[in-house]
This record gives structure tokens, C-alpha cells and sequence, in this order.
């Protein structure tokens, strides 16, 4: 609170006086400033993930640098949330029960029944979202391929 009343004191009283500062203080005192916003310490934890991540940290970076804070932020969950869905939908699979499954399966409701001939059952490994809906189609295509009685 102090800190705003100080600062709110300055722009009332002392800001025609900002106009006689030269503007290359002014970038010094940006760049001092910004340098100690940085956490330069993460940047090899940043180094060490993905090239995807990297990439997304990287884009970001510059389009704050050449562009835009906003633009940055934006663009930079855009990808990021890209990059996820691609993430999820990689490590998600879908496959069908066989008998064999169940007989060779972990423990679970199925274990210890018959399936009916007339029934099939699939199970999902992995998140389940959006962008692994196409997954799907592998049922799809074999629900077609099914005689019709």
C-alpha cells in the first residue's frame, strides 16, 4: 500500500520532472529491472525438458521480446494447450476385452466371467479427452465390419 501511495505522490507531483530524464536512463533502468524480474537460474531446467516444451517457451520469449506482452501470453497458451491435447492424445489407447484379456488381466470386475458371444467390451487406458476422441474410430470401424443378422 505504501508503495502505490509512494508512486501515486511521484506521478502527481514530481512527473514533469520525468520529462528532463534522458530516455537511455530510462532503458537502463528497464533493463536492470527486467534482468532482475528474470529467473535466468530456470532456464537450464527449462533446457532439459522437450523440444516441443522448449519450443513453447522459446516463441513465447521472443513475441514478448518482439511483439507484445499480451500477444506473448496469448500465443504462448495457445501452443501450450496444443501441446498438451497432442501429449494426451499420444498416451491414450483403446482396446478390446478378449477373453484372453481377461483371463490374462489384472483383477477387476470382468475377471471371472464369461463374455457373451453377442457382446464387446473396450476399455480406455490413459486421460480421455477431446482430442483422443478419434481413438473411437477403431470401434467404429470394426462395429461396421460386423455381420448384420
Amino acid at each position: 500500500m505504501i508503495h502505490a501511495l509512494t508512486l501515486l505522490g511521484i506521478l502527481l507531483f514530481a512527473a514533469p520532472l520525468a520529462g528532463l530524464v534522458p530516455l537511455c536512463v530510462l532503458s537502463a533502468i528497464l533493463l536492470v529491472v527486467a534482468y532482475g524480474m528474470g529467473e535466468w537460474g530456470q532456464i537450464p531446467e527449462i533446457l532439459k525438458l522437450s523440444k516441443a516444451d522448449i519450443a513453447v517457451w522459446g516463441i513465447t520469449f521472443l513475441l514478448t521480446v518482439l511483439a507484445d506482452l499480451t500477444v506473448a501470453v496469448e500465443a504462448g497458451m495457445i501452443l501450450a494447450a496444443l501441446l498438451y491435447i497432442r501429449k494426451v492424445t499420444v498416451t491414450t489407447t483403446v482396446a478390446r476385452v478378449t477373453q484372453e484379456y481377461v483371463d490374462d488381466g489384472v483383477a477387476h470386475s470382468l475377471q471371472r466371467h464369461e463374455l457373451p458371444p453377442d457382446t464387446a467390451v473396450y476399455r480406455i487406458h490413459g486421460p480421455f479427452l477431446f482430442g483422443a476422441t478419434d481413438k473411437l474410430e477403431v470401434i467404429a470401424d470394426e462395429f461396421d465390419s460386423l455381420p448384420r443378422s
